[in-house]
């Protein structure tokens, strides 16, 4: 699928070293918009079979963990 590949590229990206990669143009991997590689996330949700996350921008990373939090609150303490 369109995402899938998506998110091999955003994997490919995620893998470089170099510090002039971080002005990489690369897309995100939940909505495919492109973002600076360096300004990107790690997905909570989009990752490896080994739990590797791929790289998504803040608006996506904000929604993942909004869902997260949403399914697991906080502890609050008395």
């Amino acid at each position: 699928s369109e995402l899938q590949s998506l998110a091999r590229i955003s994997y490919a990206v995620f893998c470089l070293k170099k510090e002039e990669d971080m002005e990489k143009m690369v897309p995100c991997a939940q909505c495919g918009r492109l973002h600076k590689y360096g300004e990107m996330y790690t997905s909570r949700e989009v990752h490896t079979a080994y739990g590797f996350g791929f790289a998504v921008c803040r608006e996506c990373y904000d929604d993942e963990m909004d869902r997260f939090l949403a399914e697991h609150p906080p502890f609050k303490e008395n």
